[in-house]
């Protein structure tokens, strides 16, 4: 099957900041998580993909067409939540609403729209923006930037600063999605918790480079850490040079255990926080 998106050597530079060459594609009907701490890079990549902001030079494809080239037909086809979702504040939900609709008025799925608005989110369309609260907020968001059937859904940080069940509760609803509509969802945080709980792929980002670009079951299999009581002095010396210590193990790579020949050793399962470490290092 063919990537729906395709980031070639995307780079975007600022006076402090390089986004330096990044590639990575997304597979259709795939959750993709973009990971990094803030600052790393992921709402500029996002950005420029999206042609929110210019980028320098790069190529980006979106269902086998250039997006530069066809950006106002194949924008249709993708929806965002992120800082740029800014809306007056003393504006009410039912407003907004509509004015979507009609930029997207040939694509608008108005049954899915009301059941995302009176079932799911349970939201009250003669409110103003201003009245929300932070999880409304990103519910409201989240029904614009669905109610299209988007092809790709991209997302910025779309849990950040809430509570753990509203948290919970979205992230169920970008699993189902995925999994009863085929869309395809990139969603970019710095919470890993979030990541794990859905992500089939994951991306790492670090000051503006990829660090890591896999299959979740393949990550999982290949880090590992060992336990500093389990091995002898001569082997913590020779696993620390290739892994990093963490309390009272040793997170590694298990590739570069076989490159250096090191065998006979327990190894335990790790936690992406563990393993994003290791990749800093």
């Amino acid at each position: 099957m063919d990537p729906i998106l395709i980031v070639k050597d995307l780079s975007k530079k600022y006076n402090d900041f390089h986004l330096r060459n990044i590639n990575f594609e997304l597979k259709k009907g795939s959750i993709t998580g973009f990971i990094g701490e803030n600052g790393a890079g992921k709402s500029t990549a996002i950005q420029s993909i999206l042609n929110i902001i210019d980028y320098d030079s790069g190529e980006i494809l979106f269902n086998g067409e250039s997006f530069q080239k066809n950006r106002n037909d194949l924008k249709k086809r993708i929806g965002y939540m992120g800082d740029n979702n800014k809306f007056y504040d003393d504006v009410k939900l039912k407003v907004i609403l509509n004015f979507v609709k009609d930029t997207y008025a040939e694509y608008w799925d108005d049954e899915f729209s009301k059941y995302l608005i009176n079932n799911l989110f349970k939201l009250n369309l003669d409110k103003k923006i201003k009245e929300l609260s932070k999880g409304m907020r990103a519910k409201f968001f989240l029904t614009l930037a669905m109610s299209h059937n988007p092809d790709l859904l991209i997302l910025d940080e779309p849990t950040s600063g809430l509570d753990p069940v509203v948290r919970s509760h979205l992230l169920e609803v970008l699993s189902d999605i995925a999994n009863k509509k085929g869309t395809t969802i990139f969603f970019s945080s710095h919470i890993t918790e979030d990541i794990e709980k859905i992500a089939q792929k994951i991306i790492y980002i670090d000051n503006g480079s990829i660090l890591l670009d896999e299959e979740k079951n393949k990550i999982s299999n290949r880090f590992k850490k060992i336990s500093i009581d389990r091995i002898n002095s001569q082997q913590i010396k020779r696993i620390k040079e290739i892994g990093i210590l963490i309390q009272d193990h040793i997170v590694v790579d298990q590739e570069l255990l076989k490159k250096h020949n090191i065998n006979n050793v327990s190894l335990e399962n790790v936690v992406l926080d563990e393993i994003l470490l290791l990749l800093k290092k």
